[in-house]
């Protein structure tokens, strides 16, 4: 009753806001954007629901130039679109505050399901905040009245990598709860009750990943070694401080796999008695791949699967993974009496049942080839599925890979099954039965699931299939899979299983649902007279199982649709357009946004975020256009080599000949267009806002690059960008480097330009945009400002860096795209107030926005 109270007074006063509002003049009404913010607030006696009128003013800001007079005053807001009174539009706090799911698994019995969302720290200010839920699987949607209450909160971390006891009596979880050192493997049981840590490291640090045997005896785990970096030192000596960095090939810092025996299932470790953690020492065929990663039990508990490569350098965990199955010897882990365990007490080595080493170990660059897990075993033990790059130089691991264990060749033993002509991305993988596998797959910008049938003979090089397209019900057609998770492998006697996915619409952010299945007969191969073209599983119903942000449910989404455009040198480009809500005016004005990667492409699925400005843009009348250049994924692995060599020459084009496409349809307007991206996508807005100027009328860089020499010599993954992207590196080629760059064409440099960084970034260093940033500095006549984060990286991950990035970047396209000036008086606007009104402040946590430092 409170709470309905508070809710209907709150809805008073905002209904008596927008009535005085809209009895001020026309001048007061263009200084001032009105826009609804709701924010869900938990406490203690319920949840609070508040609806503010946000209200930002254009403050004066002097000119640049002193001879020419400020044209900040008296500028009415460029309105494109017409939106119903009364109606709720995306906000940058609406888009800040939204939940989602982010991993999802269903029990092997198929009776419930342990899902995680996150939700942002709204309150605080810091990073999202996960909880794991618990249910029953045929629960629906909005059964209860009051929300769903959280196994496991996230007010002492974020509970991650979630998996099932093969009982279905609990969740296992990774989180790094109040005192913790690192991140400890956990346990809650199904019927709720406080969860309790089950495993910390055994080398002091953080468990990574990890695997529970089918009967709950064994626990493995992967951790980092305790050992220092042997080619950094740190020293102290008096007054000098110093760090030494060596080249002389000193091995680098690696994980482990440890294994311990649970005395009973289920109960406490070490320290309650059930035995001590065994180090196992890897084959000697592996030696030089010494980091552990992602370990698998097998259903039978005699093998355990795993990823291995060189070292915890990203560039060795990127490209030089390597499949190795080890056999699970109880004897030798229990170190009895005769095993034959000559090692020291801790440590024991496996039996090797399955590695490949290539000629010339890891450093043989033939060899390379990016891998994802996790490692799927088929029913019977006998085949492991993973995803794998086609080649050294594909961009993305996209091809499904089947692992024969024990096959007779060793051509046999690891097979790529997947066409070379198959025109999408092959996503995730899940065994049915030992012949029949179900993928999921990104072709172009949907996500198709589709039945691979495998022979039940060992596998050979030769077999290729992409397999069959599995239909959606028409409830869910709009959704895009991103996650599959199986309740229990089908058999030639249970033709039904249950299965759970993450998917996300144009119409929600990630959510769960619920999926019934049913086998075909005959996917054994049983039945020779089977039809090629019967996929051999069929959904039978889906119903959406979460809805994350209740609150949002009265707000006005975009429509959206994929669109296709020639390349001017004839290529098919495919994107994603955004509509502005309303009724359009046209033409309007348009935002790019583009993807990074650029090994990566845009779904038509949910494409907003606190650095997308889709809903929010559209909202206020803009176009927003998602284009899926060439370089971008989801088209097979040509199309993703398609810009090698020639980085932001052809690719940027094709962004460019979609926004003149759109023009020609009578959509937009030439003279009002920005561009915007994250990583490649900042890289593409800093070319826009270069060599592209005279198309873009205003950019928003995001940890992007400006200069491809600096990057190549100063990123964390100068390996993979040469392997996959470049071919190549500025040793070999400094002009096309520099070429490529687009600090070199500062020269045509107009576009006021809104460059934001996090300090802490080693994928793309901050220098590339402080680079940019000076150059422009220099040039002396660009519109041009530098935002640096605190303890952000390459992304922001704290709610008040969130909420500052996107109200920054809809203020400087609105600044720059939504007055009705000309466009040469647009680009020479001096840029807005340094400062950014947050809102309310309870709901912004004015010490976190501290730390965010502008430099003008």
């Amino acid at each position: 009753r409170i709470s309905m109270g508070l809710m209907a007074r709150t809805r008073m006063l905002f209904n008596t806001a927008i009535r005085r509002l809209s009895k001020l003049q026309r001048p007061q009404v263009s200084r001032t954007f009105a826009t609804v913010s709701t924010l869900s607030v938990v406490a203690a006696a319920g949840v609070l629901i508040r609806n503010d009128l946000e209200s930002v003013t254009c403050q004066d800001n002097k000119s640049l130039d002193d001879n020419k007079p400020d044209t900040c005053q008296d500028l009415k807001p460029f309105e494109p679109s017409q939106i119903e009174e009364g109606a709720q539009v995306w906000t940058s706090h609406d888009m800040c505050a939204l939940r989602r799911a982010y991993s999802a698994k269903i029990s092997p019995d198929g009776k419930y399901v342990a899902y995680s969302i996150a939700t942002p720290d709204v309150m605080g200010g810091g990073s999202n905040k996960g909880a794991l839920y618990i249910c029953k699987f045929d629960q629906k949607l909005n059964q209860s009245k009051l929300p769903p209450i959280p196994h496991v909160t996230g007010r002492n971390g974020k509970p991650f990598l979630a998996s099932w006891d093969k009982q279905s009596k609990g969740v296992y979880f990774l989180c790094r709860r109040q005192g913790d050192k690192g991140h400890c493997l956990y346990f809650i049981p199904v019927e709720g009750g406080e969860a309790y840590k089950l495993a910390s490291s055994p080398s002091g640090k953080s468990i990574s990943s990890y695997s529970v045997s089918p009967d709950g005896t064994w626990v493995a785990v992967t951790s980092p070694s305790a050992k220092k970096n042997a080619s950094k030192s740190k020293s102290k000596v008096g007054s000098h401080t110093h760090e030494v960095y060596e080249t002389d090939g000193s091995p680098l810092p690696s994980q482990s796999l440890y294994i311990v025996k649970l005395s009973t299932p289920l109960q406490h470790l070490p320290q309650d008695g059930n035995g001590e953690w065994v180090k196992v020492k890897l084959p000697t065929t592996a030696k030089l791949y010494p980091h552990a990663s992602q370990p698998s039990f097998s259903p039978d508990g005699k093998k355990l699967a795993l990823f291995l490569c060189k070292s915890s350098n990203t560039d060795d965990m990127m490209m030089k993974k390597r499949l190795c199955v080890l056999r699970v010897e109880t004897p030798l882990l229990l170190g009895e009496q005769g095993a034959g365990r000559n090692t020291k007490r801790k440590e024991v080595r496996l039996p090797c049942a399955h590695f490949i080493s290539p000629v010339g170990g890891p450093e043989n660059k033939r060899s390379w080839a990016k891998a994802q897990g996790p490692l799927v075993w088929s029913p019977d033990s006998s085949r492991i599925g993973y995803i794998k790059a086609a080649s050294p130089s594909d961009p993305k691991a996209s091809q499904l890979c089947i692992a024969t264990i024990g096959a007779t060749s060793l051509h046999n033993s690891e097979i790529n099954v997947t066409p070379d002509n198959f025109e999408g991305h092959v996503e995730n993988v899940q065994f049915i039965t030992p012949s029949l596998v179900l993928t999921q797959a990104s072709q172009g910008c949907e996500v198709k699931l589709r039945t691979v049938r495998l022979p039940a003979q060992e596998l050979t090089p030769s077999f290729k299939t992409s397999g069959i397209e599995v239909k959606p019900p028409s409830n869910v057609s709009a959704v895009q899979w991103t996650r599959i998770s199986l309740a229990s492998q089908f058999s030639d006697s249970q033709k039904l299983s249950r299965a759970v996915f993450l998917g996300s619409s144009p119409e929600h952010p990630p959510e769960v649902f619920t999926v019934d299945l049913s086998v075909n007969p005959g996917v054994h191969g049983t039945n020779p007279g089977i039809r090629s073209d019967n996929p051999g599983v069929r959904i039978e119903r889906c119903e959406r199982l979460t809805e994350s942000n209740v609150w949002a449910r009265n707000r006005l989404t975009s429509r959206q649709e994929i669109i296709r455009w020639k390349a001017r040198d004839g290529l098919w480009i495919e994107g994603v357009l955004m509509w502005p809500v309303g009724r359009v005016s046209k033409p309007s004005p348009l935002i790019v946004a583009v993807h990074g990667g650029p090994e990566s492409h845009c779904r038509n699925n949910w494409l907003s975020s606190y650095s997308r400005p889709g809903q929010i843009a559209s909202a206020k009348g803009y176009f927003v256009l998602y284009p899926n250049y060439r370089g971008s994924t989801g088209r097979g692995v040509k199309f993703s080599q398609a810009n090698q060599g020639r980085m932001a020459l052809e690719e940027f084009d094709d962004i460019l000949d979609g926004v003149h496409y759109l023009a020609n349809q009578g959509l937009v307007d030439l003279t009002r267009v920005g561009i915007t991206g994250g990583s490649y996508g900042g890289y593409a807005s800093a070319w826009g806002a270069t060599r592209h100027s005279e198309h873009y009328q205003a950019s928003v860089m995001s940890v992007g690059v400006s200069d491809q020499v600096s990057k190549h010599l100063t990123t964390d993954i100068p390996e993979e960008i040469e392997a996959v992207h470049w071919l190549k590196n500025p040793i070999t080629d400094l002009e096309a480097f520099i070429r490529s760059s687009p600090i070199a064409y500062l020269k045509y440099a107009n576009t006021p330009l809104l460059i934001m960084h996090g300090k802490n970034d080693t994928r793309v260093p901050p220098t590339q945009s402080i680079e940019l940033f000076r150059g422009l500095k220099m040039k002396g006549d660009v519109r041009a400002r530098l935002v640096l984060y605190e303890k952000e990286g390459h992304g922001n991950r704290r709610y008040a860096n969130r909420l500052d990035f996107s109200l920054r970047q809809m203020r400087w396209f609105d600044h720059y795209l939504a007055t009705p000036e000309t466009e040469e008086d647009r680009r020479r606007r001096p840029p807005p107030v340094r400062e950014v009104e947050y809102g309310d402040p309870r709901t912004a946590d004015t010490k976190t926005n501290s730390n965010i430092k502008s430099k003008l």
